[in-house]
């Protein structure tokens, strides 16, 4: 949806974003190793929303999940 345009629910080309979350710049998820800043995308005509990280969020989320002996999500 960030690179598209694109809602992959409702197909529709009405996308805002990055947006700021409850009068925040950014939302932050707290890790215990740094955060990760995210920006979000939502599409106005069914309200499905994406959130995307900052490459060093991506980073902190990494090295989070290698140290918890890689416990990602499949």
């Amino acid at each position: 949806m960030k690179e598209t345009r694109i809602c992959p629910k409702c197909n529709s080309s009405s996308i805002l974003g990055p947006n700021r979350v409850a009068g925040e710049e950014k939302v932050r998820l707290l890790l215990k190793r740094g955060t990760a800043t995210l920006d979000s995308y939502v599409c106005v005509d069914c309200g499905y929303i994406e959130f995307y990280s900052d490459k060093k969020g991506l980073e902190n989320i990494k090295m989070k999940y290698e140290k918890d002996n890689n416990n990602f999500l499949r």
